[in-house]
Formats: C-alpha cells, sequence, structure tokens
C-alpha cells in the first residue's frame, strides 16, 4: 500500500500519539534534559483523545500519513489569533518509521493546500531552537 494522506478522525487518536511521541522522543533527545523529554513524551504519548473532544477542534484541521502498517504522521492546522487572519500549523510530526518517506512532503502539501483553499493567504510555524532536520525540511519546503 502506498502512502496515503487523509483527514484524521478519533479513532486515529492512539496512533498520532504514538507518531508525536517517538518524534520527539528521537528527535529532541539532543535538546531536552533526559527529565524532561520523558515527561514530553509520555504526555504527547495521550493527549489526542483529549483534542479531539475539545471543543475548538472543529475549527482547525488534523490530517494523517498512513502506509500499509498505519498511521505514522500528521500535521495539525488552523486559524491563530492575528487579527490580520494568518493560519498557523500547530504541529508537523512523523514517527521515525516515516522519516525520509515522501510522507512529510505530501502532508506539507495537502495542509498548504487546504490552507488556500480556505482563503489564507499565510502560515506561521516554529520549531525549537536546534531542530535542524524539522528547520531543514520547512526550508526545503519553502516554509521558512
Amino acid at each position: 500500500m502506498p502512502i496515503i494522506v487523509r483527514t484524521a478522525t478519533e479513532l486515529d487518536a492512539a496512533a498520532i500519539g504514538e507518531a508525536h511521541a517517538e518524534s520527539w522522543r528521537i528527535a529532541y533527545q539532543p535538546l531536552f534534559s533526559p527529565e524532561f523529554l520523558a515527561e514530553a513524551v509520555d504526555e504527547r504519548r495521550v493527549m489526542w483523545p483529549a483534542v479531539f473532544a475539545n471543543e475548538g477542534f472543529s475549527y482547525t484541521t488534523l490530517l494523517v500519513a498512513e502506509d500499509e502498517n498505519g498511521v505514522f504522521a500528521f500535521t495539525h492546522f488552523g486559524p491563530t489569533a492575528d487579527p490580520q487572519g494568518a493560519a498557523e500549523i500547530y504541529g508537523f510530526y512523523a514517527h521515525p518509521r516515516g522519516w525520509g518517506t515522501d510522507a512529510a512532503t505530501m502532508l506539507m502539501s495537502e495542509a498548504i493546500e487546504e490552507l488556500k483553499a480556505a482563503g489564507f493567504s499565510r502560515a506561521v510555524l516554529w520549531t525549537h531552537q536546534g531542530a535542524e532536520r524539522a528547520q531543514g525540511f520547512y526550508s526545503k519546503s519553502g516554509c521558512i
């Protein structure tokens, strides 16, 4: 099965949490103390059912990438509080098993198309200082 990008459902919450947690665990290991990182990883692994249940979730979009082994990457985006109407990419993460595939490019392309279709002319995103993998991808994608 090739990689497909689709809108996430509540049934994807556990897989999204696993991708989010493992991405943090590997990518941010050099950036944070082991204690902070362990807590952050645990939090990300279980937070997604609450994200889906949040009343404001309906104003955002959550896309996932999946292959024959299931969901392994996601992007979450929507409006900001910016009075000029910018969008924000709140999260963009892939399980390390998906690093080096086309999933990130596919997710970013779809996110950009959906943001344009929703009338946004610009979007903001941020990365942790030292997150070279993410910064390299965003730069290659024309995002920064």
